[in-house]
């Protein structure tokens, strides 16, 4: 939403419009959706807002939830027949429109244009997905941290819904282990999951961790709390605790941090030169 700036001191949000935008005369500002973030959406999803927008006010409280909800059942089902019903409709007077003169097209007033052209072909009947964890309280939880991340992780592991195949799953520690991937002796794992062809050295701990594909660690490492990045190295007796180590960078031996985030690209305390 739009705040209002009671005291006026410029400290709240305000909605800035360029002016060469308003010149051509086709803004149109609706004031019942709210969530103002920056959202990607396929065309379907567009197309979706159009037709249920009576019902969808908010994208995080409503359409969100929605595409949660129904993403295993196909888009029109998504829809729904109301939904289906509103699209056809604005499919007919979109191609009304394409059909009368160039005047009606290009003028400011039909502002319902633009969605009965996105309507023309409507939607298939293809499954989607969407990347979000539904936990058993009917909620959904948001990855958007990196502990959030690691306890989404977590949580799809105690459920032991949708293991890919050729993964082993032990449901008593909660941890997946996928293809490919090599466990050395003594290795002592809990909430934790393994990417594909991994390796792991011997008597190595891990303790809620996440580990993406083609990762090497060395033998008697530590880790906790960490997130490793695709094709990452560590050395060996690394110790880490809510770190997270970027995609294809190399830990040295003996390496032992808290808190700390590695990319590709850091200089390390090692390969300082005193």
């Amino acid at each position: 939403d739009v705040e209002a700036d009671v005291d006026m001191t410029g400290s709240t949000a305000k909605l800035q419009i360029p002016k060469a935008r308003l010149r051509q005369g086709n803004v149109m500002i609706r004031t019942e959706w709210s969530d103002v973030h920056l959202y990607s959406l396929a065309p379907w999803v567009r197309q979706l807002i159009v037709a249920r927008t009576k019902n969808l006010s908010s994208l995080q409280e409503d359409l969100l939830p929605l595409l949660i909800a129904r993403q295993h059942r196909g888009k029109k089902a998504t829809f729904g027949k109301t939904g289906l019903a509103s699209l056809e409709a604005s499919s007919r007077e979109g191609k009304e429109n394409e059909n009368g003169d160039d005047s009606a097209a290009d003028s400011p007033s039909n502002d319902k244009d633009s969605a009965g052209k996105i309507a023309l072909d409507g939607p298939d009947d293809e499954p989607y997905s969407v990347q979000a964890l539904p936990l058993p309280s009917k909620t959904v939880l948001r990855s958007n941290t990196i502990s959030a991340y690691l306890f989404a992780c977590k949580e799809a592991i105690a459920s032991g819904a949708s293991i890919p195949e050729g993964s082993k799953w032990n449901g008593k520690f909660q941890t997946l282990t996928l293809e490919n991937t090599f466990l050395g002796a003594k290795i002592n794992m809990k909430s934790s999951t393994i990417g594909k062809s991994c390796k792991l050295g011997d008597k190595c701990r891990l303790n809620n961790v996440v580990i993406m594909d083609n990762v090497e660690i060395g033998d008697n490492c530590s880790l906790q709390n960490t997130l490793i990045g695709f094709g990452a190295k560590l050395g060996n007796n690394c110790s880490l605790n809510d770190c997270q180590v970027g995609p294809g960078m190399e830990l040295p031996t003996g390496t032992k941090e808290k808190g700390e985030s590695f990319m590709v690209g850091d200089v390390m305390d090692s390969e300082i030169l005193l």
